[in-house]
Order: C-alpha cells, then structure tokens, then sequence
C-alpha cells in the first residue's frame, strides 16, 4: 500500500511538473515567433504528451510491477520459507528493487508503446481535421490497439515481475498460456472486476467528500469553507481508495498468470486458498482447469 500510494503522489506531482513545462514551452515559443501566437507546433505538442503519458505510466506500472512482485512471493514462496522474513517489508522491498533495476527497461518499453498510441490518439482530437471522417475511424483503430496493447501490457508486467522476463518475451508467453489453457475466456470477467474497482474508488471519493462537507458545515458554519473541505476530502479518498483498488487489480493479474503457468505450486503452499480458487473456476469457467491435476 505504501509504494502504491506513493506512485499515485508522485503521479500528481509529475502532471503539475509537465503542466508548468507546458506553459513553459509555449511561452518560449511565442517569444521566438514574430506574433503572439502561444499555439504549440504539432510536433511539439506530440512529444508533450509522450512525455506526459509515457512518465505517468512508468510510475503505473512500477507499482504494477512491485505489487506483482510480492504476490508472487507469497504465491511460489511457501510459508516456512516466508517466516525466516521478520518483516513484511523485505518482501515489497525486493519486488522495489527488481522493478527499478532489472525490469526497468522493459516496464519503460511496454509503457512507451501504449504513450505513443495514446498521444496519437490525444493529438488527432486536438487538431481539426478536414476529413473528419477518416480521423474518427483512424481514432477508433488506435483506440483498439491501445485498449489491447494496455490489456497485454497488464498481464505481460506480471510476467516480468514473476519470471524476470524482458517484455518482447513476457507478451508471447501472455498470448501463450492464454490461448492453450483457456483463459481468454474469462476476459470479460476480468473486464467487469476492473470497472467495478474504479466504480467503487470513485464512490469512495463522493463518500468522503459528503462526510467533509457535513464536517465541514457543522464546525466552520460557512458554506464556502465546507465546499473547500469537501473538495479535500473527495481528493484525499479518491487517491487513497485508487491506491488500494490499483493494487487489488494488481493482485488480481498476478493470480490469474500464476494460476495459469503454476497452479500446483500454490497448492503445496496454500492449499486452502488453491482449493477456492479450484472450485470458483470449476464452477463458471471449468476449461481452465482441465488442465489442472489433483493428485
């Protein structure tokens, strides 16, 4: 959790460092033109925003990663060995250090293909094209290697969190396990589990928000106070909440990869949580644990 939250922190500081880079930018442009235009360039403009998508999803999926990391631990790790541990800590600190070292490289490359599509994407809205048709379907066709570029990105960084594998490598083997074991089928599962944790982190930020505009309203006495409050409060529960549900999410990928490569594993070591998840799968998705042997 605190790595998590700490990567939504530095998230914020990192979008009001390029927003003033930005302003920045655009104010030494304008001086060097003969008018007083502050409008960027599109080449500009399109290195802006891989700049800004680009740092905002390494620090992503460096958490991604480091949370990744520490389930598989407690997943290929038995218990006895994880007790020598006297402090938790040690776990998340080596799924740190393995995500800011060996798999940086591959974390920056997964990160920089899904910022490249997305600024593409950022920048045909912002231009106004004569042919607007042909830039709504151009749109629409980066959307869909984007949306499925971030859905492989997300099961390929498990991978490099779990085996160390570069990323070229880690979306083959995503593809790989997927296709052969079943577990395509279970996307749109996954799909609405996703939704529901940024649907819940959303809910807890509104929540958060009434209970400071009540607190608010009945210490301060002043409705413009209160609506300050609340506004701290909807900020503070919204990135707390996102920090505790983008780690479940992360959770979640690192199971179903696992699950996947090496099921028995987990029931050598926990055999009680492996039996769950055992019978969950056999009841609504039973192709993929046909390949699953109990002994």
């Amino acid at each position: 959790m605190a790595v998590v939250t700490f990567a939504v922190l530095i998230s914020v500081v990192w979008t009001v460092i390029w927003a003033f880079s930005v302003a920045g930018v655009a104010e030494a442009m304008a001086q060097g033109s003969d008018d007083d235009s502050t409008a960027l360039s599109g080449g500009v403009l399109f290195l802006l925003l891989i700049s800004f998508y680009w740092g905002g999803m390494v620090i992503s999926n460096l958490a991604h990663v480091t949370v990744s990391g520490a389930v598989a631990e407690w997943w290929f790790v038995s218990p006895s060995a994880l007790a020598l541990d006297s402090r938790s800590s040690t776990v998340v600190g080596r799924a740190l250090c393995r995500a800011l070292s060996s798999s940086f490289g591959s974390i920056c490359l997964g990160s920089f293909i899904v910022a490249f599509l997305a600024s593409m994407r950022a920048l045909l809205r912002s231009m106004h094209k004569a042919n607007r048709i042909l830039a709504c379907c151009v749109d629409c066709f980066l959307a869909v290697i984007e949306g499925w570029m971030m859905y492989v990105n997300r099961f390929a960084f498990v991978y490099i969190a779990i085996y160390g594998d570069d990323f070229m490598t880690a979306g083959r083997r995503v593809n790989g396990v997927f296709s052969n074991r079943g577990f395509w089928n279970t996307i749109v599962n996954d799909w609405v589990l996703s939704t529901v944790l940024s649907i819940g982190a959303f809910g807890i930020a509104v929540t958060t928000a009434a209970f400071a505009w009540a607190l608010g309203a009945a210490i301060l006495h002043k409705e413009e106070h209160a609506a300050a409050v609340a506004f701290a409060g909807f900020l503070c529960g919204g990135l707390i909440a996102t920090a505790t549900m983008g780690a479940l999410d992360s959770a979640v990928a690192t199971v179903y990869v696992a699950f996947g490569e090496d099921p028995r594993i987990l029931k050598d070591n926990h055999p009680q949580a492996f039996h769950e998840l055992y019978d969950a799968w056999n009841t609504y998705y039973p192709e993929v644990i046909t390949f699953v042997i109990l002994a």
